[in-house]
């Protein structure tokens, strides 16, 4: 949530991270302090998938400078939910939202990134929402392990929020390290609690990390910044060193010599070297289109970029798909291949890509995609 205008040059996928919020004299409160007289006011939307509603902040000043918000369920004062500091989270605060047609306790936090001492300027940082319960087997536990080790946080700050402004590299790693210290406590209670055959876990940090990191520490890397190099290992060094304590709070608790402890990654990395490509480069073309406030007009969409390639929105298999199998589709294919293989690297002037295949020619990269 900004105060400031979104940019207009950010993709419209990014957009989707950003509210734009309205600061305003405080207005129609209740049960405000004479000396809460001179806050500022917003209003907070909140959408999930079955419901909309509004929070509201105060924004505080302590003598000359605004420098506290607080957010409450209503415009009572009597109503405060939480509160932060500048540059400071709030603690985690317990709501119940409407998930499934029944109201469910759920926790988030909230940090304040940005406010400017007049309070006219504010960035506010809102984690995911996640429910108390109902995400675990057995359906208890995750009950008991919010209630011994605090609210669990599913899904941290991942690349796309800190590309779009959204959140900032310092937010980044402190919800990363929340996520792998409530990982490490729980391996801690449940390994010494039960005894287990087989016990995994899976921590999704280092992939957000380097996915908008790595061009930091890769010399072959257009934004990579010499001067910046050694301030940047130490940004990789205090990340990893979260990822040791990690593994640490496993060895900590498995001392049998008969116990094979594996530490292993899911896939490499390297760093983007051209521009983003994908979504954008087929809106450009025509074959995608967005409503307004970012999402596809999937009524109007004839080809999506996903995790694994370009996806065309065929008729008869895909919910909204427009396009008809046979001729179009084949011709929509054709003209995807061709807008990709012409693509070119802006600062060399070479292909992006060597090789764009249809689906039924992956084959030679030694996969067959279903």
């Amino acid at each position: 949530y900004i105060s400031t205008d979104i940019p207009k040059d950010l993709p419209a996928y990014l957009r989707t991270y950003l509210t734009k919020i309205k600061i305003k004299r405080i207005d129609n409160w209740a049960n405000v302090p004479l000396s809460k007289g001179d806050s500022l006011e917003a209003e907070i939307p909140i959408k999930t998938r079955e419901e909309k509603l509004s929070f509201y902040i105060l924004v505080e000043r302590n003598n000359n400078e605004y420098d506290k918000v607080s957010l409450f369920s209503e415009k009572d004062y009597n109503k405060k939910l939480g509160e932060a500091r500048k540059g400071m989270w709030s603690n985690w605060i317990e709501y119940k939202f409407k998930l499934y047609g029944k109201y469910t306790p759920a926790y988030f936090r909230f940090k304040v990134i940005k406010l400017s001492s007049d309070g006219k300027e504010l960035h506010l940082y809102f984690t995911q929402i996640y429910p108390k319960e109902g995400w675990s087997y057995p359906s208890e536990l995750a009950r008991e392990l919010v209630e011994k080790l605090g609210p669990y946080l599913h899904r941290p700050t991942e690349q796309a929020l800190v590309v779009s402004g959204a959140s900032d590299v310092e937010t980044f790693i402190q919800e990363e390290k929340y996520q792998a210290h409530w990982y490490a406590k729980v391996a801690s209670y449940l390994l010494m609690k039960y005894n287990w055959r087989l016990f995994m876990m899976k921590w999704h940090g280092p992939d957000f990390f380097e996915h908008f990191t790595l061009h930091l520490i890769d010399p072959s890397h257009p934004l990579f910044d010499p001067s910046k190099e050694k301030e940047e290992w130490d940004l990789y060094a205090e990340f990893y060193k979260i990822c040791d304590d990690l593994i640490a709070s496993v060895l900590n608790v498995v001392d049998d010599d008969n116990t094979i402890i594996a530490v292993v990654s899911d896939h490499g990395h390297v760093a983007n070297v051209v521009y983003h490509i994908g979504n954008e480069v087929l809106e450009k073309a025509g074959l995608l289109h967005r409503r307004d406030d970012g999402s596809i007009d999937w009524s109007r969409t004839k080809a999506v970029f996903l995790a694994e390639g370009i996806w065309i929105n065929l008729k008869g298999r895909d919910p909204q798909g427009i396009v008809e199998p046979g001729e179009e589709y084949e011709e929509v294919r054709d003209e995807v291949i061709n807008l990709l293989l012409d693509l070119k690297d802006p600062r060399t002037g070479k292909p992006v890509f060597s090789l764009v295949c249809r689906r039924e020619e992956a084959k030679i990269l030694g996969r067959e995609v279903s």
